[in-house]
């Protein structure tokens, strides 16, 4: 079991509130963490990274203790992979180069052809960094995670930036790659459809705290179908909102809490 137990003050959107989680996830399994924005998602991955400093608190894989009263280990200690939502490629670099980069030490460079090409991105190989749409770029990020085979992977939004159709290609693609490898993995998403295809256990996160914890297709089972959706702009005379739905655009009567770019609970 991965224990994190965690306390943190922090600023949202809607003002200060403390992330305060005491969670054990179970090794070998997918963790999606869902929740509305600016409640502490991406914050709890920054915390067991060693990105973010907790106020107190523990965190501690069965073979070494992260964060203690007495132990801080820095990121490069931790031996995480980390996908991050603004990708954190070398600009200056080609696809190679990055990946090269991240290859563990003493290992052939055959594994980045064949991560390459298992994830149909051969072609890429080459190709500047800065010449990257965005969703190849974070395929590349994703990939440079991989690479590195670390015992916990977190992933931030990892395929937020594919078309639906790539979407669920990477997402079978990412199905194959943990069967083989066994990997612990703990991932930030705000769709409901991906958390069902990839995810063994859901936490849900309000406020900082955590709001339920099980198998995510219990959860939307228990919630009537909520979707998740973007706010586009608001209209105070209409008293409207334009939101996003996938791919769709719906204007929904506003709701006293919505806000511009909040993701907001829709109930079918």
């Amino acid at each position: 079991m991965i224990k994190i137990r965690v306390n943190k003050r922090l600023n949202g959107s809607r003002g200060p509130f403390e992330l305060s989680l005491d969670i054990e996830l179970t090794e070998g399994e997918l963790w999606c963490v869902m929740g509305p924005s600016g409640s502490g998602k991406t914050s709890l991955l920054r915390l067991l990274a060693g990105l973010m400093k907790p106020d107190e608190g523990l965190i501690q894989t069965p073979e070494k203790t992260f964060y203690s009263a007495k132990v801080n280990l820095s990121p490069q200690q931790r031996g995480l992979g980390f996908v991050f939502q603004d990708y954190a490629l070398y600009p200056h670099w080609n696809v190679w180069q990055n990946l090269k980069f991240a290859l563990p030490k003493g290992e052939s460079e055959d594994k980045i052809s064949a991560i390459l090409r298992q994830f149909s991105l051969l072609d890429l190989a080459k190709h500047p960094i800065d010449r990257l749409s965005g969703g190849q770029k974070q395929r590349i990020a994703l990939l440079r995670a991989l690479l590195q085979n670390p015992k916990l992977l977190l992933l931030d939004e990892p395929l937020s930036a594919l078309d639906e159709a790539l979407r669920r290609q990477w997402q079978d693609d990412l199905i194959a790659w943990r069967k083989a490898h066994q990997q612990t993995v703990l991932m930030v998403s705000h769709d409901p459809v991906e958390a069902i295809r990839l995810a063994d256990q859901m936490l849900w996160i309000e406020n900082g705290q955590l709001a339920w914890q099980g198998s995510p297709r219990a959860y939307f089972a228990a919630t009537q179908n909520a979707l998740f959706a973007e706010v586009l702009s608001i209209d105070p005379q209409q008293q409207s909102a334009q939101i996003l739905i996938g791919k769709k655009v719906m204007q929904l009567p506003l709701k006293k809490d919505w806000a511009v770019g909040s993701q907001v609970e829709i109930r079918i």
